[in-house]
């Protein structure tokens, strides 16, 4: 269980509370879609090459290194305990390379997206389990580091290149002006109530999911950026678990990365929007907090 397996479910009590307290998201899909309307996707050359869930997480562990020069490796370390034998051994020597608390060193950009690969590979054991037709599975006992890393192709290295580069113009100058106050990957009050929640990133108030998918695609073939209802719903469950307002959170937003799209939304007027009517978040937290704790009654 965890917020997006509630989300995915949408007889749960979290779904239902979701779409009934805030019901009205249409306008702002709409005003979402309008200005990237005819815009093209960011696209591996090579698709047929491309795993696009691994390439998600290995841009999730590239952006991780452009905020911060030492991100924790921890959900990747959990993914080689799973793992075991020489695939442990192997996450060592990566984590080893990626310098631990001191940060990459004497690497370049691709050997980094490489590394972040790797890491992507390792977080998806944590979060799923070993998988047999993962990449790592295919790694021999005298397989090297130089050997994981040349698990991602080079249509994804170039694809994280471009995503990366992409993310340095349209992203970081709004996170920049945020202010210093960072965090990443971390969990809420309530995340324990749904069996696991944690935001991509929160700088200075303002909380941001970026999704690496090519977006909708339209009759004619073309693919769209567009705001999906479990987005919005991903969120409002993010905001409304930090039931203490820990984090302060003052602003959502949704990073479109194969887009280079950002839209940020003050949090006061986002959440009268979506009801329909003025929202005490206090109150709506409490509200959500009891509908959270049925849910976790229920396991």
């Amino acid at each position: 269980m965890s917020l997006t397996s509630e989300l995915d479910d949408p007889h749960s009590p979290i779904s239902r509370y979701l779409r009934e307290r805030f019901p009205h998201v249409r306008e702002l899909q709409r005003r979402y879609r309008e200005p990237v309307a005819d815009a093209a996707p960011l696209q591996p050359a090579a698709d047929g090459t491309v795993a696009y869930a691994t390439l998600g997480a290995a841009f999730d562990w590239r952006l991780r290194y452009l905020l911060t020069p030492a991100p924790s490796l921890s959900l990747a370390a959990l993914g080689g305990l799973i793992l075991g034998g020489h695939l442990q051994g192997l996450g060592a020597e990566l984590f080893r390379v990626l310098g631990g608390a001191n940060g990459p060193s004497g690497l370049d950009d691709r050997q980094l997206a490489r590394a972040c690969y790797a890491l992507a590979l390792y977080t998806e054991a944590y979060r799923a389990g070993p998988q047999p037709g993962s990449r790592l599975a295919s790694l021999p006992r005298e397989a090297d580091l130089g050997d994981l890393l040349d698990l991602a192709t080079a249509a994804e290295v170039d694809d994280l290149l471009a995503l990366t580069e992409a993310a340095r113009h349209a992203l970081l100058p709004v996170l920049s002006a945020r202010g210093p106050a960072l965090h990443i990957g971390r969990v809420f009050a309530g995340s324990g109530h749904v069996g696991g929640a944690d935001a991509d990133m929160i700088v200075g108030g303002l909380l941001v999911e970026w999704k690496v998918n090519l977006g909708d695609r339209r009759r004619d073939g073309r693919r769209r950026c567009a705001l999906s209802l479990d987005t919005i719903h991903q969120l409002l469950g993010y905001l409304l678990l930090d039931y203490d307002d820990a984090f302060q959170i003052d602003a959502l937003g949704v990073y479109a990365a194969r887009y280079a799209y950002l839209v940020t939304w003050p949090l006061a007027q986002l959440l009268d929007e979506l009801a329909g009517a003025p929202v005490d978040l206090a109150c709506a937290r409490a509200d959500f907090r009891g509908v959270a704790e049925v849910t976790a009654a229920r396991y």
